[in-house]
């Protein structure tokens, strides 16, 4: 054993020549190759992998997404934007995809294009690296629009938007919204508006980190539509105006609305108020002469089998004048705060109730006129009922006023009329009051 050490320098001292003297060299200049100091070049060591994790994030970070179809070539969002070009794998159905002829991608966005429509029975499996730096936290993005102009006959928009849903929470439901909007006129006197879309939410099952405290959602959202109809017809003293409004109650692509190009904007916020609720509007109007027309109107507001609903007739000549209303709002119908009419909260008062206004002028002369006032309201087993004449002219004004209220009736204060609380203290009670004044010849 005594001779080892001497052996050993002898050894190194011969090999001094380029072989030895490289080897040597090497171990000394390049310490964190060399194997035999180990725990000497620890510093050395640690910057190596630095630079090895720096190059790895170069070439991105390994994902897989799994997306189910939605029967559209729009619409395909990954987890990740910032995608590594060329890193991709896409596979329908297990077969493999070809980029640029089968499919499109966007590497910044992290959104597929396919070239024919993928169906909701199939999957999307894709395998691709990105760069988390560049990764995108996306939320609503608006995909290609087409625009169709055929003069001023019809004109139309495609849009579609995608919304992505929070990958770290139980909302892991992406939404694909699309639909047209657009005018047609038939002639120059008809002419139809139309607004209809769809949104088609889906789960995206990939998940790169798993969230073990995060619960999976109650229920899956449902594929619902958005629609608002309107049209009118012009036949000169004869008119003819629609609208319909069908907002269903599983849609859930308002933030797809705001995105819609090259088409008008929409009161957004005010009908994601009104989802679930359905709006019909008609009206007639008939105006045979100057001076002289007559309008009628029908709307309705329905949740289910809730509604309120509105009746309106108009008579105007030059001497007579009818306007009349009748609203029949039911009891089940709660609703109320998220309407747009300003009359909302009176109606949310008179639940239950079906209330007739009926006024009508006449006028004889410029100083003799009659007039007639009717208000009636029930809640379909009592009611009140009150109605008022009055003849006017130079010589005597003389009126007649009829008024019941029957004893169970106890809704008179929700009616808020001046004499709301006159008509609740004679609960029980009708009667009748004539009179008359003459004025004195002069």
């Amino acid at each position: 054993m005594r001779w080892i050490l001497p052996i050993t320098f002898i050894l190194l001292i011969a090999c001094q020549g380029s072989v030895g003297s490289d080897l040597f060299s090497d171990l000394i200049e390049n310490p964190s190759e060399a194997s035999l100091f180990p725990g000497t070049f620890v510093k050395d060591a640690a910057n190596e992998a630095r630079k090895q994790a720096e190059q790895m994030a170069q070439r991105g970070v390994p994902a897989w997404d799994n997306l189910r179809g939605v029967g559209s070539r729009l619409g395909y969002y990954l987890t990740h934007g910032g995608v590594v070009p060329d890193s991709e794998s896409v596979t329908v159905g297990g077969r493999r995809l070809a980029r640029g002829n089968e499919y499109y991608i966007d590497y910044a966005a992290g959104s597929l294009t396919f070239g024919v429509t993928i169906s909701d029975t199939e999957t999307i499996s894709v395998t691709y690296r990105y760069i988390p730096g560049n990764d995108q936290n996306r939320t609503a993005a608006a995909l290609p629009g087409l625009a169709l102009d055929f003069g001023e006959t019809l004109q139309t928009n495609f849009n579609a938007s995608y919304i992505l849903g929070d990958k770290t929470s139980a909302n892991t439901f992406d939404t694909l919204v699309y639909g047209t909007a657009g005018e047609m006129k038939l002639t120059n006197n008809f002419t139809v508006d139309s607004v209809y879309y769809i949104s088609a939410p889906h789960q995206d099952e990939a998940r790169d980190v798993p969230l073990p405290n995060v619960q999976a959602a109650a229920s899956a959202p449902k594929k619902d539509h958005f629609a608002l109809h309107s049209g009118s017809l012009n036949m000169g003293k004869l008119k003819f105006t629609g609208s319909i409004q069908d907002i269903g109650s599983d849609f859930v692509g308002f933030a797809g609305l705001t995105n819609r190009k090259g088409a008008a904007a929409l009161p957004v916020g005010q009908l994601e108020k009104e989802k679930g609720l359905k709006r019909s509007q008609y009206g007639i109007e008939w105006t045979p002469s100057k001076g002289l027309g007559i309008s009628t109107g029908l709307s309705s507001i329905g949740d289910g089998d809730a509604t309120i609903s509105t009746r309106t007739i108009a008579i105007k000549t030059p001497k007579l004048n009818i306007n009349s209303t009748t609203r029949a709002i039911s009891d089940a119908f709660t609703r109320f705060d998220s309407l747009a009419e300003g009359d909302r909260n009176a109606m949310k008062q008179q639940k239950g109730l079906t209330r007739r206004n009926t006024q009508a002028t006449y006028a004889f002369s410029p100083k003799t006129s009659f007039s007639y006032d009717s208000m009636t309201a029930t809640d379909f087993a009592t009611g009140v009922a009150r109605q008022r004449m009055e003849f006017t002219s130079a010589k005597v004004k003389a009126f007649s006023t009829y008024q019941r209220v029957d004893s169970g009736f106890a809704r008179s204060m929700d009616l808020a009329l001046p004499y709301s609380k006159a008509l609740n203290a004679a609960r029980g009670t009708r009667f009748s009051d004539l009179g008359a004044t003459l004025n004195p010849v002069k």
